[in-house]
C-alpha cells in the first residue's frame, strides 16, 4: 500500500517554488474482519463461513471495500467506530432479509481487547453490536466451500455486528454506525504531512568587472618567545680568576740534569 498524488488537467505549472501538502495517516493498529452467514433454509440452520479479509492496517478512510464476496458494503474502521456502507445488493439473496436469516460481522484488533459495542445509527437495516471477549471462537461451519480455515479462535476478542430479519438492503449508501471502547492499545494512528515543492526559480548571474587591489605587504613583528619547557638552557658560569704567575725555571738543578 502507499500513497498516490496525481497532478491533472488544469493545473498550471507557471510559478515556480509553489508545494502541494499530503496528509495521510498511517498506524500499527491492523484489524480482521470474517463474514459468516446463517439461513434455515440455504445454510440448514448451520452459521457457515463466507469470506474473510485482513490483517489490514487501520487507515484513514474504508479499509474494506466490496466486503463481503459480492460487493456488499465498504466498512471503515477507527478506534473507537466502524462505519458500514452498503454499496451493492446485487448479489443478495433476498433485498428483506426474512426469519431465521443473519448476516454477521466478526471484527478483531490485533493488540488492543473491546470492552463494549454498540449500534449508533442504521437506517433500514436491523443491527445490533456485541463486544466479544479474548479467545472468543466463531465456530462457523463450511457450507459454501470456501477453504477459509474454521473454526476461527479470535485471540484479542472484538465486536460482533449482526444484520437480522427485516433488514431492507434496496436503499443503497445507508450506513450503520457501530460505536465500542478499547481496554488498551499500542499502535497509535500517526499523521504525517509531506510537501512535494517544485524546482526553485533559477537566478541569472551577470559577471562585473573585478578590480584587483594589491595590497602593501606588511613586516610581522617577531613572535614573542614564550616559555617552555622543552630544551630549556642553563646558564653557563664565566670563571673570571686571573690565572697564575709563571713558575721560575730551574737553575743549578737544571744545568746538572742537561749537562
Amino acid at each position: 500500500g502507499g500513497v498516490m498524488v496525481t497532478i491533472g488537467p488544469g493545473s498550471d505549472l507557471t510559478t515556480l517554488s509553489q508545494t502541494i501538502e499530503i496528509e495521510f495517516t498511517y498506524s500499527k493498529q491492523t484489524v480482521s474482519v470474517y463474514n459468516t452467514f446463517q439461513d434455515s433454509v440455504i445454510t440448514g440452520g448451520v452459521e457457515t463461513i463466507f469470506d474473510a479479509q485482513g490483517p489490514t492496517p487501520m487507515m484513514r478512510g474504508a479499509e474494506f471495500r466490496g466486503f463481503p464476496n459480492g460487493g456488499f458494503y465498504d466498512i471503515d474502521v477507527r478506534e473507537g467506530g466502524i462505519t458500514m456502507t452498503l454499496k451493492n445488493n446485487t448479489a443478495a439473496s433476498d433485498l428483506v432479509l426474512p426469519a431465521d436469516r443473519f448476516d454477521r460481522y466478526y471484527f478483531t484488533f490485533s493488540d488492543v481487547q473491546v470492552m463494549n459495542a454498540k449500534v449508533v445509527s442504521t437506517q433500514h437495516l436491523v443491527a445490533s453490536a456485541k463486544a466479544l471477549p479474548s479467545n472468543y471462537v466463531v465456530g462457523a461451519g463450511d457450507v459454501f466451500k470456501t477453504g477459509i480455515p474454521v473454526p476461527v479462535s479470535l485471540n484479542n476478542g472484538g465486536v460482533m455486528v449482526t444484520i437480522g430479519p427485516g433488514s431492507d438492503l434496496t436503499t443503497l449508501l445507508q450506513t450503520i454506525e457501530i460505536e465500542f471502547t478499547l481496554s488498551s492499545s499500542n499502535g497509535q494512528a500517526t499523521t504525517t504531512t509531506t510537501t512535494i515543492a517544485t524546482p526553485p526559480t533559477p537566478t541569472t548571474t551577470t559577471t562585473e568587472p573585478t578590480t584587483i587591489t594589491t595590497a602593501t605587504p606588511t613586516t610581522a613583528a617577531p613572535p614573542t618567545p614564550q616559555p617552555s619547557r622543552v630544551n630549556t638552557l642553563v646558564p653557563t658560569k664565566i670563571d673570571d680568576t686571573p690565572p697564575p704567575p709563571p713558575r721560575k725555571t730551574c737553575g743549578k738543578v737544571c744545568k746538572r740534569i742537561h749537562k
